[in-house]
């Protein structure tokens, strides 16, 4: 079962590898468990109460809060295929409550370092430092972009997302001129085959002559990005679809960040103290 339903999500749901890898591990866990702790230890016979019993475990064991609800969703997602199918009739893991997550402030990187490194750059270096600080797409996405994808005339390049879902991301004249110029010659795939481990080294290796900041990553540059556009007063729904979110509570973590800004910022200039 846990083949097929991993065979479904990736062609039919358009999930990633590492996702579909994370949950197959995770369903594997869970079987091992029922294995061990259920006295018929089939998917159609398992119980919310077994589900709970296993999410338990897992507390018990010190996972983190996150480890556990991708564990509660890969079951969860797991018995929507099954019901899907007609294998069982309703989803025993339907009302498992997630555990609540704290809200932390995403690692951003200053803004006038990654400017440096952009005005310093050149070559495949600056033109990924161009797309990432200024779009804010992912690592992945950026690799993705094929000479087709860059519209040119209308200065914009189009992201393939998670789930296949395409959007568009914009750049004014200057950066688009630089990408143009780049592209000349290049492979369809604009970028080549290069790995997401390889282009992590070099955007580390070039920002940490700028920065001392704790994450120097494209994942962070994205961080800066989203909080950068909350603090200047970008809505949730606008920051979302450029960032690809398909949940606006993904979202909203930049936007209780920009909201800390604007507090400190009110608070320094009150004028009746």
């Amino acid at each position: 079962m846990i083949q097929e339903f991993q065979t479904y999500i990736m062609k039919n749901r358009g999930y990633s590898i590492n996702t579909v890898i994370a949950y197959g591990k995770d369903l594997q866990d869970f079987a091992r468990w029922m294995s061990k702790n259920k006295p018929e230890p089939r998917w159609t016979t398992v119980e919310p109460a077994d589900i709970e019993n296993y999410v338990r475990k897992l507390h018990d064991m010190g996972k983190k809060p996150t480890t556990i609800n991708r564990h509660i969703a890969s079951i969860r997602k797991a018995y929507n295929y099954m019901k899907m199918r007609g294998i069982v009739d309703t989803n025993p893991a339907r009302y498992i409550e997630s555990n609540k997550i704290d809200k932390t402030i995403p690692n951003t990187i200053p803004t006038a370092d990654l400017k440096k490194a952009l005005e310093a750059s050149a070559g495949t270096m600056k033109v990924m430092l161009t797309i990432l600080c200024k779009t804010g797409v992912r690592i992945q996405e950026m690799l993705d972009i094929e000479l087709q994808d860059i519209e040119t005339a209308n200065g914009r390049i189009r992201i393939h997302g998670k789930g296949r879902k395409e959007r568009y991301v914009y750049l004014n004249d200057g950066d688009m001129r630089t990408i143009t110029e780049f592209i000349k010659g290049r492979p369809s795939r604009i970028f080549g085959d290069i790995s997401q481990r390889d282009v992590r080294r070099a955007i580390f290796e070039t920002l940490r002559t700028f920065s001392s900041a704790r994450q120097l990553s494209p994942h962070a540059i994205r961080h800066t990005y989203a909080t950068e556009m909350a603090k200047a007063g970008a809505n949730v729904t606008t920051i979302a679809q450029i960032l690809g979110h398909e949940s606006i509570k993904t979202t909203q973590k930049y936007i209780d960040l920009g909201q800390q800004n604007i507090r400190r910022t009110q608070l320094q200039f009150e004028i009746f103290n």
